[in-house]
């Protein structure tokens, strides 16, 4: 029993006693005094009863009130629970949507939930019709537009909210909710309601990030796939990336899904021709995360020619992503120059015994075999002479070309001293010099030993003179230096011109090019393509510094004889 009952029941009992107390006393015969003793007792208890049947309808009452506290309490907490589900749950669907139209529905029936409203539109304002929830009325349908700014105004159906959906200061779209009852605007929930507004506008942000990044790489794949060149891009450890259908159709099949980048055995780039020279240019790339390279190989079943370009790709902030290749096939180029070599070859070589012919002859009637000329014979003969023997030298330049292209150009090697084979052709050279008045200075080591053909060398020497003596200017000098640097013999000739501008310098020792320059001076483009065959052919190569306005100085380098010793220093003039 507990202490409130147990209370009650002594008070009643108490009650009940001095009742029956009361009720005897006439009987027992007692005293006046008695009766008021007992009188008084029975009105004390009738008190005591009275207040505390009153302390116990005021105990009900506050414990009614509390009851209803208690009932809105929980009320409360499970509307807050019932928000918090509905934001997350909402926020769940949001994060795993990529389309904008989507994103509307779902946060706009979330806001319904929140605000108690029976529909709602939500305009993204692309030009469409508005994305709709519930029972929405038409009116609000066609009204409903993309506005900033938070608005509540009473309507035909309750009462509209306007909730703008924005983000850093930008307006991605206008949530409007119909309330059934216009008396519900007191309850809404507005820091739920902003809350589940600022979601709704990010994943909005993110989507059309994402279908921007979507377009944009739509695009990119659009392109790779339209060039004719194949393209593949793989990551630091020869993984692919992103591939063009040209690669993928083209050179997959032959090469590997990575096209070659992960070889690392024969077996690996079967397909193509020279398997060794194809791994160790995979070699050199791997080395260098930094290197631009051009490589070209062939394919062993067709033959087709590429040549393959790769270069290292970072993004913005300039992290290394990988590297790109950029396959160029060129089989019908390497075809075509194959059939421009063998022409002309073909007609240097039916040329050159015409023309010798006709030099000879000249010569005969030059020395008056068919009888004695008069001036203006001997001059007309001249001309046809001179410009004969300059055909005869572009017919063997082109022979020298032809045979250099094919492999087969004839070397007579000889052990020789570049210092005296230096000398003798700036000897040779001194009346051409004297004509454009410029000196020519030889600089450089005594003797330096080295191993090559005497002829073809001599031509090298030849060219690089020529060319210095024509374009420097009257009264200036050309400057030739032959000396020893580490291992290599140096031939330099520098001139006194107007330079070569840096854009030209890669391409000065191609065949058939002039620079700007030449001008209208004599020249067929062949000489310094000719002097870089000769070159290879030794071992050697073909050197130029130039700036423009400084004059231009070509380097023939070449391997010194094994063995020979260091030699000292001289300067001399010996010619103009």
């Amino acid at each position: 029993m507990t202490p409130r009952r147990l209370d009650r029941l002594v008070l009643w009992m108490a009650l009940a006693a001095t009742a029956s107390v009361a009720a005897m006393l006439p009987v027992l015969g007692g005293s006046r005094t008695q009766d008021a003793v007992v009188g008084l007792l029975a009105l004390l208890v009738l008190v005591m009863v009275l207040g505390r049947l009153r302390a116990e309808r005021g105990d009900r009452r506050r414990m009614l009130e509390q009851n209803r506290e208690l009932r809105a309490l929980l009320a409360e907490r499970g509307r807050e629970q019932e928000r918090t589900e509905t934001l997350y749950r909402v926020g769940q669907r949001l994060s795993g949507e990529t389309e904008p139209q989507a994103i509307a529905r779902i946060g706009l029936a979330g806001l319904c939930a929140l605000a108690g409203a029976s529909g709602g539109a939500f305009p993204l304002g692309d030009d469409g019709p508005p994305v709709t929830f519930g029972d929405c009325p038409e009116a609000l349908r066609e009204r409903a537009d993309k506005a900033d700014g938070i608005r509540i105004q009473p309507d035909p159906w309750g009462a509209t909210v306007r909730v703008p959906v924005a983000r850093a200061d930008r307006l991605l779209g206008t949530a409007h909710l119909a309330l059934p009852e216009i008396s519900g605007i007191a309850d809404l929930d507005g820091p739920a309601i902003s809350h589940l507004a600022g979601q709704i506008a990010i994943a909005l942000d993110n989507a059309r990030a994402f279908q921007a990044a979507r377009r944009q790489a739509g695009i990119v794949r659009a392109v790779l796939d339209a060039t004719p060149d194949a393209i593949h891009l793989v990551d630091a450890g020869g993984r692919l990336l992103i591939s063009n259908t040209p690669f993928d159709t083209a050179l997959v099949p032959l090469l590997g899904p990575c096209g070659g980048a992960d070889a690392t055995t024969p077996d690996d780039v079967a397909g193509v021709l020279d398997p060794q020279a194809y791994l160790a240019d995979v070699a050199t790339i791997r080395a260098d995360r930094d290197l631009q390279a051009v490589h070209e190989f062939r394919l062993a079943g067709n033959g087709r020619s590429f040549v393959r370009y790769t270069a290292p790709v970072r993004d913005r902030l300039g992290h290394h992503i990988g590297r790109v290749f950029v396959h160029r096939e060129v089989t019908a180029e390497r075809e075509a120059e194959r059939l421009k070599d063998e022409f002309l070859a073909l007609v240097s070589h039916e040329l050159r015994t015409p023309l010798t012919s006709v030099i000879g002859y000249l010569e005969l009637l030059l020395d008056g075999e068919g009888g004695e000329l008069t001036a203006d014979q001997e001059r007309f003969l001249g001309i046809t002479d001179r410009n004969a023997r300059r055909l005869l030298r572009l017919v063997g330049d082109l022979l020298v070309v032809a045979q250099a292209e094919a492999g087969r150009m004839s070397l007579t090697p000889e052990p020789l001293d570049l210092v005296a084979l230096a000398a003798e052709r700036v000897e040779a050279a001194g009346p051409a010099a004297d004509a454009a008045g410029v000196v020519i200075r030889l600089e450089g080591d005594t003797a330096l030993p080295t191993d090559g053909d005497r002829e073809r060398l001599g031509q090298v020497v030849d060219n690089l003179l020529a060319n210095a003596v024509r374009f420097s200017p009257t009264g200036t000098s050309v400057r030739m230096r032959v000396e020893r640097r580490g291992d290599d013999a140096v031939l330099a000739v520098s001139d006194s011109g107007p330079g070569i501008d840096p854009d030209e310098l890669p391409h000065v020792f191609e065949r058939f090019y002039r620079g700007r320059a030449a001008g209208a001076t004599s020249g067929t483009g062949l000489g310094l393509a000719i002097c870089q065959l000769i070159a290879s052919a030794h071992g050697g190569r073909m050197e130029v510094a130039s700036r423009p306005g400084a004059g231009a100085t070509f380097r023939l380098r070449m391997p010194v004889a094994h063995g020979a010793p260091a030699t000292s220093s001289v300067v001399g003039l010996l010619a103009g």
